[in-house]
């Protein structure tokens, strides 16, 4: 792997490229990266590390600087592996893993944080909501993302919120480079006079016509207050859903 770096070394001296995306599969390749990055002052755009074993993930921890735009962690195995508490995440990270592999008591620190398929419970992330809630976790986040199935009354129990209507409230974060436009949702009283704002897609098994965010959200809080006044909030299946912290 070593030749390889070299060569895209001379390449980014030659054409000027400003930063480095990377992606390492192995144990011998995540020790030979760290060894050549030591040593150069390049900006790393994107790393992946697709970890199919666990000293494979140690490894990559012993070694990693956090000197990077954004991190996505790929853990391919099952064997309980906590991911450590450290200050040296990057602005951005993505995590596609199996629920051994963090605790949500001591989530990542960083501002924006996707986790994709980690299939956490829905007591889990109603208590990564209070947490940040009440400023004792992730004081630094201003999105994060998950992917997965969950129930939206169970995820908000017993959490105050307030309800913003999509066809009058219109918001715009900017983030990472990528602005959101945020129509409605819902908001939650956070630390130091912060709000999050939680917008989410239904789970459907059925296929709609194309419609446009904006249009499916829309949808998607018509349906959110329908189960609120019939009391199912809990029968409320969600897909996915983000929040965005103001």
């Amino acid at each position: 792997m070593l030749d390889g770096l070299k060569l895209a070394e001379d390449a980014m001296h030659i054409f000027r490229i400003p930063f480095i995306d990377v992606t390492l599969t192995g144990t011998g390749e995540t020790l030979a990266f760290f060894y050549w990055a030591a040593r150069r002052p390049f900006r790393i755009r994107n790393m992946q590390a697709m970890c199919s074993d666990r000293r494979h993930a140690e490894n990559f921890f012993d070694l990693f600087i956090g000197r990077c735009d954004h991190l996505e962690l790929f853990f391919h195995f099952k064997r309980s592996f906590k991911l450590p508490r450290e200050d040296r995440w990057p602005n951005k990270v993505t995590l596609n893993a199996h629920p051994n592999h963090f605790d949500f008591s001591r989530l990542i620190h960083c501002p924006e944080l996707c986790l994709i398929k980690v299939h956490a419970t829905n007591e889990q992330l109603n208590e990564f909501i209070k947490s940040w809630q009440s400023g004792k976790r992730n004081p630094r986040l201003r999105r994060v993302y998950f992917k997965q199935r969950a129930s939206l009354g169970r995820v908000l129990h017993e959490i105050e919120v307030n309800h913003r209507d999509p066809r009058t409230v219109k918001r715009v974060l900017t983030l990472n480079n990528v602005t959101w436009s945020i129509v409605g949702g819902i908001d939650i009283a956070g630390p130091n006079g912060k709000t999050a704002t939680i917008k989410w897609e239904r789970y459907r098994k059925d296929e709609r016509p194309a419609e446009t965010e904006e249009e499916a959200f829309r949808r998607a809080f018509r349906e959110y207050k329908y189960h609120r006044v019939a009391g199912s909030l809990e029968f409320l299946d969600i897909s996915s859903f983000t929040i965005f912290v103001w």
